[in-house]
């Protein structure tokens, strides 16, 4: 019986090279996701901006890496006066804390937005992506 040439498994797959550049794209937006968690929703997404958005509200369980030089550099302007509308959440980045958990929750709702609309400026500029809603 003829024998088959072993199938060498050292090149990564097509759609493996894809995954793994789109996970360092969600990576480069979020650096203080493990790839681990970003590759698992990838596989289940396959769209950069709903990882993205999965990520950021919480969908995908994960526990941050240690900070980056890269985004605590990000985070004072993500918190700054940089925006008009991102200035009145400055007190909330933990400096202060509400006392009613409405308050709190707002405040959450907030920097939660604040958060997600910064990753999506930061993702448009570095790839040149026009406003587009539904690109996946």
């Amino acid at each position: 019986s003829g024998s088959r040439p072993p199938v060498s498994r050292s090149m990564p797959s097509t759609e493996d090279v894809h995954l793994i550049g789109m996970a360092r794209r969600v990576r480069e937006v979020l650096p203080q996701v493990p790839m681990s968690a970003i590759r698992k929703d990838l596989a289940q997404t396959n769209c950069v901006d709903t990882t993205i958005a999965n990520l950021l509200e919480g969908r995908v369980p994960f526990v941050p890496e240690a900070e980056t030089e890269g985004f605590v550099a990000a985070a004072p302007s993500f918190y700054g006066a940089q925006d008009p509308s991102t200035s009145r959440m400055a007190p909330a980045s933990g400096k202060a804390f509400a006392r009613s958990a409405e308050a709190r929750q707002l405040s959450l709702q907030e920097r939660k937005q604040a958060l997600w609309d910064y990753a999506r400026r930061k993702y448009r500029e570095k790839y040149g992506i026009a406003h587009a809603e539904g690109s996946c």
